[in-house]
């Protein structure tokens, strides 16, 4: 899944559940990428996902 498909996915997320309740696991459930995957494509973490 390229990157623009799953921001405005992260976003919303953030929107929602601010940044201590947008947990791995619902991001993992909302993008559909494993816990995994989402660390391959950003290495740094959380919050490198809030800066994208």
């Amino acid at each position: 899944m390229p990157k623009d498909t799953y921001i405005p996915c992260l976003l919303q997320l953030f929107r929602q559940y601010g940044y201590d309740g947008a947990t791995l696991t619902r991001i993992s459930k909302a993008t559909g990428l494993g816990k995994a995957s989402l660390y391959h494509h950003f290495l740094e973490g959380k919050m490198r996902w809030c800066k994208q």
